[in-house]
């Protein structure tokens, strides 16, 4: 059994971007055979500028530790914010045929309405949408996958 921490990199499609010189950005993970075990934490320290970064945000997993091209891993994520705009859950998904080193969407589900009967939809999570992601608002994420 192998273990280790990294320092993930964060993404919005093929730009890459820091949380800030001061943020706090950590992957610990544990590899058994070829299940890889993931946790990242992010605690914000600035916005990157969400203007610049129009596609759905990812991040990279463990070095070394593709996920397996055969399907896309799910994982679950928290978002806290201490800037008065609330809290989501959601599920994170590898995209194989994209990329075997990242976690590629953040995705929520929201309805279009407000009735029982309103149909949800999944929705990929931005810099700026559906939270102004700010200095103090943390993203927790963790999971497992298959590497190759």
């Amino acid at each position: 059994m192998e273990e280790g921490t990294y320092t993930p990199q964060w993404s919005a499609g093929t730009r890459n971007f820091h949380w800030g010189t001061d943020a706090v950005n950590r992957g610990i993970y544990q590899v058994r055979g070829r299940r890889v075990d993931v946790s990242i934490r992010v605690l914000v320290a600035s916005n990157p500028g969400g203007s610049g970064y129009p596609d759905p945000l990812g991040v990279s997993l463990p070095p070394g530790y593709p996920c397996t091209t055969t399907e896309r891993s799910l994982f679950v994520w928290n978002y806290t914010s201490e800037n008065g705009e609330g809290s989501a859950i959601g599920v994170a998904t590898t995209l194989p045929t994209t990329s075997t080193t990242k976690i590629a969407r953040l995705r929520y589900s929201m309805t279009n309405g407000a009735s029982q009967s309103a149909v949800p939809n999944a929705y990929s999570m931005f810099v700026n949408t559906p939270f102004n992601i700010r200095n103090g608002d943390v993203i927790d994420i963790t999971g497992s996958y298959w590497t190759t």
